[in-house]
């Protein structure tokens, strides 16, 4: 029997079209900024980070490409540990807080290493005092659009505070969209 870490699934068409535009040197990430009023522990971000990993298979999920072949496989792992990092931006003035915030900003845009090995997401969080502070989340374009980061932030701050309400829900697997997709394009 073939492990999940060995099972390839073919990419959707949106996939498809975001690794053809990648090979045209397009960016490859998707990223957001969540500004966070209120204390928020880190051990409660890392908590919250990894249970939004376990749920969601897409944040899982690293694209393997075999020789001969236009387009990878999506490979889902069996686990991945979220990349965090964490800055203290405290004793800076707003406006270099404000200037470091982008240029964290602009790393995880340019973040290196591709979309075929993890960890998938990866976060950047900084705070600039003791009830204010800044997340940023980044992902490759080939597992989340601007919808799916706005549902992962929402999530996630449900598991920060406790308040998931819809934890006990299965989230659609995404190898379910893609084939969907797929048989959508091909009728």
């Amino acid at each position: 029997m073939e492990s999940p870490a060995n099972t390839g699934f073919w990419l959707s068409p949106q996939q498809r079209h975001v690794w053809s535009q990648q090979l045209d040197g397009v960016a490859t990430r998707s990223t957001c900024l969540v500004l966070v009023e209120g204390a928020l522990p880190i051990d409660n971000l890392k908590r919250a980070l990894s249970q939004l990993v376990a749920r969601h298979e897409i944040l899982r999920t690293v694209y393997r490409r075999q020789p001969g072949m236009k387009f990878p496989f999506q490979v889902v792992l069996e686990s991945d540990d979220p990349s965090l990092e964490v800055t203290d931006l405290s004793g800076l003035s707003e406006s270099e807080q404000k200037n470091h915030l982008e240029e964290l900003f602009r790393q995880e845009q340019l973040r290196s290493g591709g979309p075929e090995t993890g960890p998938v997401l990866a976060a950047r969080f900084a705070t600039f005092g003791p009830d204010r502070s800044a997340l940023i989340l980044g992902l490759p374009c080939l597992s989340a659009d601007l919808r799916s980061l706005q549902v992962l932030v929402q999530e996630l701050g449900g598991f920060a505070t406790g308040n998931l309400s819809n934890a006990d829900e299965e989230p659609l697997r995404y190898v379910q969209f893609t084939q969907w997709q797929n048989d959508l394009v091909e009728s």
